[in-house]
Order: structure tokens, then C-alpha cells, then sequence
């Protein structure tokens, strides 16, 4: 696409300054003190473009139509960062907005009387600058989203949050396998299989906090044990630590619920109500709800020792507002959340500095980075391809902060290898598992430390930032990584075509499929001994692979060891 090709349709009253350089155009547009909420409209041609990615949503085949929906971003949710691509997975144009602090609404869709594609972006009424990005150079898509989320994270001086060691080793959550139907003693039941599989902390989630288990969140807000629950939790946590385990909580970042002793405090300090949960969420610009929020959880994690917290639901007032009281210190709410959070993590790393904060994704933004180490999947149960895409999208625009799988879950009565595609859909992110360790079965359990213990030796390659993350219109079908000395490649899709790389002796193929072979494209005039293991890591018979198009036997969600020979 020539960048002629972009015309600025309409900017109000806003200046507008463009600059080209080596096929990427900035819009640098200066609103001045426009009142009222600033828009600008692009348009381009739809050439070669079959496809639409937004990290926002959840992707849908094709293009998105004139009257489509709004797509909003904000310091707390998703960010400015959109990409139109090809069948052949090629990004034709990536556009960024360099404000990720304020709300930014994109209209994006197709304009049926020229072809093109119309873009409108509309700005918060105190956006006073903004630099809108087309990026026409042609390359593959995670290399496009990698540097558009990159520019972003630049253009704003934002740096992610250092990584702990802890962040990357597995985890255990108690959501799926408990939900709030949990005590101590079956959490240290379950802790006595932990070292089976490598896993190192623990995140005890919602119901810690309360004897009720209907879900919602009309008790939370006190941040109070209940004790039927954990008669005596400090001692659960060092019984944890005495095994070298690390223990973090829940807890729901703004929400205070209606049967809460402190809904009478902040009941009137409120951005708004959720009927549903019978919980209002905190207005932060009240430095009263700041300061309590901070002493609740900071308080926490000095009492029990804690080692991290998972920061739950933080975009949940996205889009609210509330009029500016004399009691507020803050007049934006995007403000004031910065500066909440800020604060909380400065403090949790003054008790420890490889103090855990996990995110969600939903609000994992350029400035969100700043204060989690831990970016999780959203909620997806049971849906091992949506924690694929997850994780890829998320490794793609968090490089720096250790993605971490949606907590697996699987059902006990399916086959171990069917079992074994969520591990595998998620092997290319920290995995955070979900499951009653202590009534898995035999194979289960061979399966389960089989391929944590690959991901943990292979933990380097999997985690590095060399990873591609290919065919994202078939939801990323295949993830590959690869140093000078070995290639890991996952198929997710089967029957698809692999190209072995020519420059490696060592090559590990993952076939994450229900089908029991894999198809490869070999280097001319090589010859390679191929060893197939099942899901559990036993041996098959081995195979030799000659010439250029070749069909090997591999298990369902086995692995295939290539290992070229000489001569």
C-alpha cells in the first residue's frame, strides 16, 4: 500500500502535522483546548487485507462491517493497537494511537461505496495531543503487533515491571478445582503433590475470604479470613514455605460488597453498582478508598507472609464516571488508578522484592505493565485453543512481564491425551494449573509431569523472545522457537504442512493435535532418526525420515525427536 494511499478525512479544528519515513506515516495532531470529545477519520483501500486484530476482543473471522461496534481502550483496558492482515498471515497496515493513559474509541469497518476501510477515532475531552501511527510495511503479523505494542510502550516512556524468578516457574490455583468450597487441610493435601510436577506457589482465589459459596461478591471488601475455612492461615502459609512453596490470594482490586461490614464507609464513594455480584466498585479518586485498599492488602501480605497478589477485576470500572466531589484529591480516574496501584506495588516490593502481582488480561496495557509481573489469560474454561490465543496475543504485547496461562481444568473421564492439548496449548506460557492433583489417575499424573517437565527444561526456548507465533487466521496454528542449537515447533491443526529449518541438527515437533501423525517438508539430501513418545513420554518405535515431503507416525498430543545424521 502506497502511503497515498491514507487519506485524514476529517479533524476538526485540530493541526495536524504528518511525517513519512520508510513506508510509516505519523499523524502528530494537537487538539489545543477543543471542548467536548476530539475525532479524527481515516480511510485506505481494502487491498489484500482479509483480516482484523484488536487485542480487546475476541477475534472473529474476516473483516469488520460498517456498523460494527465500538473498540475501546484505556489505561485499564486492552490498548490502541490495530492490524489488518492477509491469508498468508502478512500484516498490510498496523495502525497504533500513542494514547494509552485517556479513553480512545475506534469505529473501524468497511466503507461499501469505495472499498475501503473508514477508521474514526474519537479522544477523552482532555486529550490535548496524540500521535496516530499507519504502518504499511509488509511483514509477518507478530512481528507487526510486536512493534506497534513496542512503539507504544516507547512513545510513552513506559517500562514493564521486572520479572521474579517465581513468575516463571508453573503454579497451582485453587478457581477451577474448588471455586469457593476450599479449606487449609485440602490445600495441603493438594500442596504434598506439587514437587511431582514442578509446581512453586500456590494462588488461593475467591473464597478464602468468606464461608458463603454462591459466588458474587457481596463479601468481598472486609479482606478477612474466614476461619471455618483457615482456623489458623499464617501457619498454612509457612507450612507452604517450609516446603519452599511460595502462597499468594485473591482479592477483588475495587470491588466492596453489600454485606460487607465496611459497605456503610463506602457505600457513598462508589463509581458505580453491579445489582448482580451486590457489590459497588471504589471510586479511587477518594484518597480514603486508596489508602484503605492499600492497608487491606498491604496489610495482608505482612500478616500472613504472603509471597503475592492476584489483583482481580481492576478494569471493572472502565468506562465509569462520577461527578468531582470536595472529598476527592484526584479529578481523573485514570489518575487516581495509577497512582492506587503505584503505590500498592511499591509497598508489597518494600516487604519483599520478588513480591508476586498478577494482572488479567483485559487491562494489560503499556501503563499496566508497570506494576504486574504476572499477566494471566482471561477466563476460558476447558477452552485450550481460546488459552492459546491468549497466550500468543499476550506474549506479543507484554513481552516483558511473564504470560501465565487461564487456569487448566480438564475432565477426568476424557482420554489422557485428550487431557494433554490443554498443557500443550499453553506450553508457550507460564502454566497455571486447576485440577485435583490427588484424584488424577496413574496415566494423568505420567502425562502431567511429562510435559511440565519438558516446559521446564526447554523453559528458556519457550519463554524467549525469539518465539513466532504463525497463522494467526487459523488462531495461531503453529508456534515455533528456535537458538542455534535446537528448533521447537508446535503444530496445532492437523495435517498442516511443516518446514523443517535447514540450519539446525536438532528438532522437536509437538504434535498438539487428535490426529497421530505429523507432516514435514525436510531440507534436500538429509537424513534424520525420528523418535516418537506418547503423551506420557513413553518411547516408540523409532523412524527415519529421507527426502523432502514426509508423513511420520506421532501419538496424539506426543512428541517427535528429529536428529539429523551425517553422510
Amino acid at each position: 500500500m502506497m502511503m497515498n494511499d491514507i487519506q485524514l478525512e476529517d479533524c476538526g479544528a485540530a493541526r495536524v502535522q504528518v511525517t513519512v519515513n520508510h513506508g510509516v506515516a505519523d499523524y502528530q495532531v494537537h487538539f489545543g483546548e477543543l471542548k467536548g470529545a476530539a475525532r479524527l477519520v481515516f480511510s485506505f483501500p481494502i487491498v489484500e487485507i482479509g483480516h482484523f486484530w484488536h487485542p480487546g476482543v475476541r477475534q472473529t473471522p474476516g473483516i469488520p462491517v460498517g456498523w460494527a461496534a465500538p473498540l475501546h481502550s484505556a489505561t485499564n483496558h486492552a490498548m490502541p493497537l490495530y492490524v489488518f492482515y492477509n491469508d498468508r498471515g502478512e500484516s498490510q497496515v498496523a495502525l497504533a494511537v500513542s494514547t494509552v493513559h485517556t479513553a480512545v474509541e475506534a469505529v473501524i469497518g468497511v466503507r461499501e461505496e469505495d472499498a475501503r476501510f473508514q477508521v474514526t477515532l474519537t479522544f477523552a475531552a482532555e486529550t490535548t495531543a496524540a500521535t496516530v501511527r499507519f504502518d504499511t510495511v509488509v511483514r509477518a503479523f507478530d512481528l507487526a503487533v510486536r512493534d506497534g505494542a513496542a512503539w507504544l510502550r516507547e512513545v510513552n516512556g513506559l517500562v514493564a515491571a521486572p520479572v521474579p524468578a517465581a513468575a516463571l516457574a508453573p503454579m497451582y490455583s485453587t478457581w477451577y478445582s474448588f471455586h469457593q468450597q476450599m479449606t487449609g487441610d485440602q490445600l495441603a493435601q493438594e500442596a504434598q503433590a506439587f514437587a511431582q510436577y514442578g509446581l512453586e506457589t500456590i494462588i488461593v482465589d475467591d473464597g478464602w475470604q468468606t464461608p458463603d459459596i454462591a459466588r458474587g461478591y457481596a463479601y468481598a471488601g472486609d479482606w478477612q479470613v474466614a476461619k471455618a475455612k483457615f482456623p489458623d492461615l499464617r501457619q498454612l502459609v509457612a507450612n507452604f514455605h517450609a516446603q519452599g512453596l511460595k502462597f499468594m490470594l485473591w482479592v477483588s482490586t475495587l470491588h466492596i460488597g453489600m454485606k460487607t461490614r465496611e459497605w456503610a464507609t463506602f457505600k457513598n464513594r462508589l463509581l458505580g453498582v453491579d445489582e448482580v455480584s451486590q457489590a459497588g466498585l471504589l471510586d479511587p479518586r477518594y484518597p480514603a478508598v486508596r489508602a484503605y485498599l492499600c492497608e487491606r492488602f498491604v496489610g495482608l501480605a505482612r500478616q500472613y507472609d504472603l509471597d503475592g497478589l492476584k489483583l482481580d477485576f481492576v478494569d471493572a470500572i472502565v468506562g465509569m464516571s462520577a461527578p468531582v466531589t470536595p472529598d476527592m484529591d484526584v479529578a481523573s480516574v485514570e489518575d487516581a488508578l495509577n497512582t492506587l496501584l503505584a503505590t500498592l506495588q511499591a509497598r508489597c516490593l518494600a516487604l519483599k522484592a520478588d513480591f508476586l502481582i498478577e494482572f488479567r488480561q483485559g487491562y494489560f496495557g503499556p501503563e499496566m505493565t508497570r506494576y504486574a509481573n504476572m499477566m494471566r489469560v482471561g477466563d476460558c474454561p476447558n477452552d485450550y485453543v481460546q488459552n492459546r490465543i491468549g497466550i500468543a496475543e499476550l506474549r506479543l504485547v507484554c513481552p516483558g512481564t511473564a504470560v501465565h496461562s487461564d487456569m487448566l481444568m480438564f475432565n477426568l473421564q476424557e482420554p489422557v491425551a485428550a487431557n494433554a492439548l490443554q498443557l500443550l496449548n499453553a506450553l508457550f506460557g507460564v502454566i497455571q494449573l486447576s485440577v485435583r492433583l490427588h484424584e488424577l489417575s496413574e496415566a494423568q499424573q505420567r502425562m502431567l509431569a511429562f510435559w511440565l517437565g519438558y516446559q521446564r527444561r526447554h523453559r528458556d526456548l519457550l519463554y524467549g523472545r525469539d518465539v513466532r507465533f504463525l497463522a494467526p487466521q487459523s488462531n495461531y496454528a503453529l508456534i515455533t522457537a528456535s537458538d542455534s542449537k535446537q528448533t521447537i515447533m508446535a503444530t496445532y491443526t492437523p495435517d498442516q504442512v511443516l518446514q523443517v529449518p535447514t540450519d539446525v541438527d536438532r528438532i522437536d515437533v509437538i504434535n498438539a493435535t487428535g490426529a497421530a501423525r505429523v507432516t514435514l517438508a525436510l531440507p534436500r539430501e538429509t537424513h534424520w532418526v525420528a523418535t516418537q513418545l506418547d503423551c506420557t513420554g513413553v518411547v516408540q518405535p523409532q523412524q527415519t525420515a529421507d527426502g523432502v515431503l514426509q508423513v511420520l507416525a506421532v501419538p496424539p498430543a506426543g512428541l517427535l525427536r528429529l536428529r539429523k545424521e551425517e553422510g
